[in-house]
This record gives C-alpha cells, structure tokens and sequence, in this order.
C-alpha cells in the first residue's frame, strides 16, 4: 500500500515459464513477485531500488500463481574460464578449446546486429546487456540438459551449440531463434506456442509439407491440440510430439502474420492481455 513509499526495497531480476520476465521484490520483511509488464512503466528494471515510490508502493506483492519462479540469472562457475567478447547488447561467453576465437567474434558480431534488427521488427526494449553462451554440442547438451533434437535453448541466457568453424545457416538459424526467445521476454510474457512459432518465422523456417499433411490429418480426427494447451516447457518433449508442437506453433504464427502483417503482430505483442483474444480464431482455422 501507498504507506510504504519510502521503504528501503530490494528488486531483483527473475524468471519465469519459458524465460519471461519477472521481479523478486522484497520491503518491509514481505516478499512478492510482479511481471515485468506491470514494473516497465513504474521503475526502470534495475538490480537494486533505494526506495519504494507512490507507485510500486501500490502494486499487490502477490506470487504470481502456477508460475515455475527462477532466481536471478543462476551462477555458472564455467564462465570464470571461458573466453569473453563483449558487444552493444550482448556479451559472449565462449569455451576456447571448443570454440575458435574467430568463430566465437563472427557469433559475437551476429548476435548484436541480429539483436538490433530484431527491436524494431518485434518491438522489444533496451534494457541490461545479455548474456550468450557458445560450447561444443555434447558441452551444451550436459550444462543445459535439454533433449537431443534441440539445437539451442534460452534460459535468461542465450545457449549455443556450436558445430562448424565458420557461421553456417543452420548456426544463423539457431542464434536468430534463441534471439527471438530473448527479445520477446524484454516485451512481455507470452504462452510457449507464440514464442516458439515466432522464434522459428524470425529464423525463417517454414512447415514442411509432411508436416502439414500430418496436422491436416490431425485435425480432421480432432486430435489436434488447442494453441492454449501448448503452454509450458517444451524441453522434455519426445521428437515426434516436439515436431508437431513446433510445426503448428509456426503455422499459428504464420496465421497471425496473414491476418495482421507485420505491424498488426507488433502492436500485439506490445499488449499481450491481448493475446489470449485472437486464440479462437487460430484454433478454428487451424482445425479445418
């Protein structure tokens, strides 16, 4: 309530669902956490506070509820012995007896032009420099524990495998999904189908015939989930149920883009209550 405004008060960055954004307060022996949709316009996203002003002072400090609350950013000691290029917008953290330091600047340079081109295309804000970490595929499978058909993953930092000495397609394809992921969290939170089919319409991937036969045939047998049950993590899924998710995440992304173009998606996700309001109708197309 507006009687704490004054009170020392601790803000601190966490997360929450698939990388969105949330802040860990604490003031006045009382914890609480609010999304960082409600915090961007009443302070800026900073790791400490000195005082509770008028207007955070009024925001409920409820835990926000069914959400999976991360710490900070979690320490990774590994990054002590890594290589670090910094840029404008992010810094990368590079293995140096996996990743050749010609490899790791051609990744360094991508990402921060990506991340550039990316604000105005998507609407994300500025905000603290962003992390990046680049490893061998089999060092990335054992530090995130992701499945084996994954080919990057975002967990408040942007993790990599890395394959190839030069910055080949499929790598420019993984940094622009796992970018896409980042970007979006700087917006607002958002359900796993529209991150996952934006991530992959930025990257420019595209359903792949079978695919759509196979969704086509999904949805005829009324098999075919709705976008709200496709929320969540995404991680452990099995390859089959993996390529489904993603093909009809893109196709619903894809839908989007038809119906609003370009800047009707921005202005979307620039609110993103608004979201849940153009589900029914991607649900009842993609079920024809």
């Amino acid at each position: 309530s507006s009687d704490l405004a004054g009170t020392p008060v601790d803000v601190k960055f966490a997360m929450f669902g698939q990388g969105s954004p949330c802040y860990k307060i604490q003031v006045a022996g009382r914890t609480g956490y609010v999304s960082g949709t409600q915090l961007q316009d009443l302070a800026p996203p900073r790791k400490e506070l000195a005082t509770l002003d008028a207007k955070l002072a009024s925001l409920p400090l409820t835990l926000l509820p069914k959400v999976p609350i991360r710490a900070e950013l979690p320490k990774l000691p590994e990054l002590k012995q890594m290589g670090r290029l910094s840029g404008t917008f992010i810094t990368l953290y590079y293995d140096g007896e996996e990743v050749a330091e010609s490899t790791a600047t051609q990744l360094n340079a991508f990402l921060n032009n990506k991340l550039d081109d990316m604000a105005s295309g998507l609407g994300c804000r500025e905000g603290a420099p962003m992390e990046a970490v680049a490893q061998s595929r089999a060092s990335f499978l054992k530090s995130t524990g992701s499945a084996e058909w994954s080919d990057g993953q975002f967990d408040g930092r942007i993790r990599i495998p890395v394959a190839s000495k030069d910055l080949d397609p499929a790598t420019r394809r993984s940094l622009t999904h796992e970018l896409t992921h980042a970007c979006l969290v700087r917006i607002g939170r958002y359900p796993t189908w529209l991150h996952e089919g934006l991530a992959q319409k930025s990257a420019g991937d595209t359903v792949p015939e079978g695919m759509r036969v196979k969704l086509s045939g999904m949805a005829r047998q009324g098999k075919l989930p709705k976008l709200a049950t496709l929320d969540g993590d995404w991680s452990k899924l099995d390859t089959e149920h993996a390529a489904s998710a993603y093909a009809q995440a893109l196709s619903a992304v894809d839908l989007l883009y038809r119906n609003y173009g370009a800047d009707g998606v921005r202005n979307l996700l620039a609110d993103p209550e608004k979201v849940a309001s153009v589900v029914p109708e991607l649900d009842r197309r993609l079920g024809r």
